[in-house]
């Protein structure tokens, strides 16, 4: 398998768990009933989860910034790159708010709105147009 199937792979894993995160925590805000778990234990999976999709953004995002270029004429290429950056701006805010600043927890709800926001475009462009040009064109995509 090569470098840019693996991307693919990670990047619909995560995907997969980010669309999961937004689901927890409708459940844990008590906007939706989903699980039949205690809202405790959602929490506690909600940052665990949240520890694996950290590794798989820091490892994706590490092959794409050495072995990628950002292509400024291509749409899909800027909006991948700019939903990177804000999302990788997020994923440190929230840490920090989590970690160091406590007082700033009113703004969680804002900051993992904008993290979820973001990791569904940088997700999204990957997956989904990887996903056309591999199925739906037979055009083997490259850097």
């Amino acid at each position: 398998m090569d470098l840019i199937a693996l991307k693919v792979l990670a990047a619909s894993v995560a995907m997969i768990l980010v669309l999961l995160q937004g689901l927890i925590m409708l459940h844990v805000y008590g906007k939706a009933q989903l699980f039949s778990v205690r809202t405790e234990t959602l929490t506690a999976w909600h940052r665990r989860q949240g520890d694996v999709l950290l590794v798989l953004f820091g490892l994706v995002a590490y092959q794409c910034v050495t072995k990628a270029a950002v292509n400024w004429a291509d749409w899909r290429v800027v909006a991948h790159a700019v939903s990177a950056v804000v999302a990788l701006a997020a994923i440190v805010a929230k840490l920090l708010m989590v970690q160091v600043f406590p007082r700033t927890q009113r703004y969680i709800t804002a900051v993992g709105l904008l993290l979820f926001v973001a990791a569904l475009g940088v997700t999204g462009t990957t997956v989904f147009w990887y996903v056309y040009l591999w199925l739906g064109q037979g055009i083997r995509p490259g850097y």
